[in-house]
């Protein structure tokens, strides 16, 4: 009968769809465990900060495959257990649900979570940094920085004179400035120590947010 042989045809069609779907998502399990889990690894058992990962993932500019909204949904639902930490079997599991992501979001996470990862300093090496962190710098430190400072809003008081926006006791400030610290651009870490030698105008310093 006709209609039984479409029938059947169609069903044949779906189940090879379904295996090679099955097969795809079983290599890209075995893709995520060389590339992606060595990453997870360095973070320990806890994983990662699910806030941390999706500012990260926000910076690489996935949110232009995967909206920010759904991009948080994406990171709550993985995040099973939620403790706001997404461990390696909670992110391979979201990866290889075939309802969870499209597999247009599935290229774009898989293509950019390493990086993502990979700029989020691990717990330990905090904790690491805690405990041997003591602030003693050397004498001559104080009036080497100092000068500095000096030259630095030496030369940004008479870039903004010639733009036309001359420094004044409490205003005056280069926003533009490489040096500047910018919140959505704390990749570039150098910005975190060089806003010290940034001055809000002649009386006021160090006080930018």
């Amino acid at each position: 009968m006709p209609g039984v042989n479409r029938l059947r045809q169609w069903n044949r069609s779906m189940r090879r769809t379904r295996e090679t779907e099955l097969q795809r998502l079983r290599e890209l399990r075995q893709e995520l465990e060389e590339t992606v889990k060595p990453v997870f690894d360095k973070h320990g058992n806890m994983g990662v900060s699910v806030l941390e990962l999706r500012d990260q993932l926000e910076e690489t500019g996935i949110t232009q495959t995967i909206p920010k909204k759904r991009l948080e949904l994406l990171l709550e639902r993985a995040d099973v257990d939620g403790n706001s930490y997404i461990t390696y079997q909670e992110f391979t599991d979201m990866m290889t649900n075939p309802e969870f992501l499209s597999r247009k979001e599935r290229t774009a996470m898989n293509k950019l979570i390493g990086l993502a990862i990979h700029n989020i300093v691990p717990r330990s090496l905090r904790q690491d940094f805690l405990k041997a962190y003591t602030c003693s710098p050397p004498p001559i430190f104080i009036p080497i920085i100092s000068a500095v400072q000096i030259i630095v809003f030496v030369i940004y008081a008479i870039e903004l004179s010639n733009r036309g926006t001359p420094v004044r006791a409490n205003s005056g400030t280069p926003f533009y400035s490489p040096l500047v610290y910018e919140p959505s651009r704390r990749y570039q870490a150098w910005r975190f120590v060089t806003y010290s030698l940034i001055h809000d105008g002649v009386t006021n310093d160090n006080h930018l947010s």
